[in-house]
């Protein structure tokens, strides 16, 4: 004798057993597709920690770079400002050459390095 009291209950019977067991394997497609997902959401983040530690080094590095341009400004400052008071001074000494009593030779001699100094 059947556990079935109708033929109909064994016919539900057996559509409820192949349910639950396609229904299985699609329970267990899902697991596998989680876990797939689960390990590409920890590669990003682990490549979102890479880029943003790439970000702050090269910010760092840029901002040290702007601190060496800006030193080298300075430098350049400082140079232009020391070329000008030399041209000053070389100005004044060749005008004061010119209104001394040295001879012509003299201040030729002295304005003319002092003129190819300045190039």
């Amino acid at each position: 004798m059947s556990d079935y009291k109708t033929y109909s209950d064994k016919v539900f019977s057996e559509a409820l057993f192949a349910a639950y067991f396609r229904l299985n394997d699609e329970v267990a497609k899902l697991h596998k597709e989680c876990a797939a997902l689960q390990a590409e959401n920890e590669r990003l983040k682990t490549e979102r920690d890479h880029y943003q530690w790439a970000s702050i080094n090269d910010g760092i590095a840029c901002n040290e770079r702007a601190r060496e341009n800006q030193d080298l400004e300075n430098q350049i400052d400082a140079l232009k400002a020391e070329v000008e008071r030399l041209r000053k001074a070389g100005d004044a000494l060749s005008y004061a050459l010119q209104t001394c009593k040295y001879s012509a030779e003299e201040i030729a001699h002295y304005a003319d390095a002092w003129t190819e100094a300045k190039k």
